[in-house]
């Protein structure tokens, strides 16, 4: 069971699989699958990262690493060219783009949900609560091989299919990380995520990562 939200609006996988865009940008490969079409886009390698609000589009799988510390805890899962880690001050005025929170406390890093009661401390008065969305999450047994080669073939469906399964047992509240942890996140605006921890001290954890929103 879920902890906690109403979860009803996550519809299957199939139902959310929309055409591609018609009109990628630069560093975009189109793959046609039997199910739906999934627009893949990965940065060019020259491409500098920014901290311009990028959101993510529907039908596009994102695969990419990022770094998140006490400056830049908040996770905001956007388009590639996007930074992924950002400020705290960056719920003021985008709080429906944050995903996860990682929180830094005691020698310890726990991530949760942006309503889970340890995020809620850390956004307290930078944004309203109302505007936060519910981010379901689950540690997987999914191995290392098994998670690089999900994000290789680039499947959306078969993402949220996984992800889907995993939160049956999903929650809210934070957990601590471990290392090489891979861990399946489904938002209630139909983002559907992994996360593999491939770093981590009392300040800094690196994650390599790959989402879709259908």
């Amino acid at each position: 069971m879920l902890v906690g939200g109403n979860f009803d609006k996550l519809l299957p996988a199939e139902k959310y699989l929309l055409a591609p865009t018609t009109n990628p940008e630069e560093g975009t490969t189109v793959h046609t699958q039997t199910i739906a079409t999934t627009v893949t886009t990965t940065p060019p390698a020259t491409a500098p990262l920014t901290d311009r609000v990028i959101p993510a589009v529907r039908g596009e799988f994102y695969s990419y690493s990022t770094q998140f510390t006490l400056e830049r805890p908040l996770y905001a899962m956007m388009k590639c060219r996007a930074n992924k880690d950002r400020a705290v001050t960056f719920a003021e005025e985008h709080a429906d783009e944050v995903n996860l929170v990682f929180v830094f406390k005691n020698g310890l890093v726990r991530i949760g949900s942006p309503l889970a009661p340890e995020s809620e401390q850390i956004l307290a008065g930078i944004c309203d609560p109302d505007e936060l969305g519910e981010t379901y999450f689950a540690t997987t047994d999914m191995t290392e091989a098994e998670f690089e080669a999900m994000r290789q073939e680039e499947n959306g469906a078969k993402l949220a299919e996984f992800c889907g399964g995993a939160i049956g047992d999903g929650q809210l509240d934070g957990v601590p990380l471990s290392l090489g942890a891979v861990i399946a996140v489904v938002t209630d605006c139909g983002k559907f995520g992994l996360l593999r921890i491939t770093y981590l001290t009392a300040s800094t954890v690196r994650v390599d990562a790959c989402h879709i929103l259908l």
